[in-house]
């Protein structure tokens, strides 16, 4: 990603870039309240790009603590990214899939883990999400394929040095 733009931008772990096709690619280490406390996660945001719905893939990480993961409180890391990207995140929230992204980097025990995704489908309630396990489906590789289909995902361990998080 190019030099940071947007609100924040000179914050730690936040790289954001408007492309000259008018879409901004965002990645950022996001802080939230979990139920269990502080917790910390990945979230890469693809938005306003031709033919496709804006899309959102939330990556564990193996430096936030287990019982504070992303899948027990996905709406509150969603609607985190949206609060602070207000005004640049210019999607309706109803329209963004949302990825939850599982691998080696998400944990200390099974660093040779495949890498996993999973749609949450959150439903926007016109002012916050709900979110509930029932709306959590893991995808195959043609599931992922179709999500994330000419996209170039960086390998997270690439995305966290570029954002100088250890």
């Amino acid at each position: 990603m190019s030099d940071p733009v947007g609100p924040g931008a000179g914050d730690e772990h936040v790289r954001a870039e408007l492309g000259a096709d008018g879409a901004w690619r965002i990645a950022q280490v996001v802080e939230w309240e979990h139920p269990h406390g502080p917790a910390h996660c990945l979230v890469r945001y693809y938005g306003d790009l031709p033919d496709r719905r804006p899309l959102a893939i939330v990556s564990e990480l193996r430096t936030n603590p287990y019982l504070r993961g992303i899948t027990g409180d996905f709406a509150a890391v969603a609607e985190t990214f949206l609060d602070r990207w207000e005004g640049m995140v210019r999607a309706n929230p109803e329209s963004i899939v949302w990825l939850a992204q599982h691998g080696g980097f998400s944990s200390y025990d099974a660093p040779d883990q495949p890498t996993t995704f999973t749609r949450i489908d959150l439903r926007w309630e016109g002012t916050h999400y709900q979110d509930g396990y029932d709306r959590h489906y893991l995808l195959n590789a043609a599931g992922v394929a179709d999500l994330i289909g000419g996209l170039e995902l960086e390998p997270v361990p690439g995305v966290l040095a570029a954002l100088d998080w250890t």
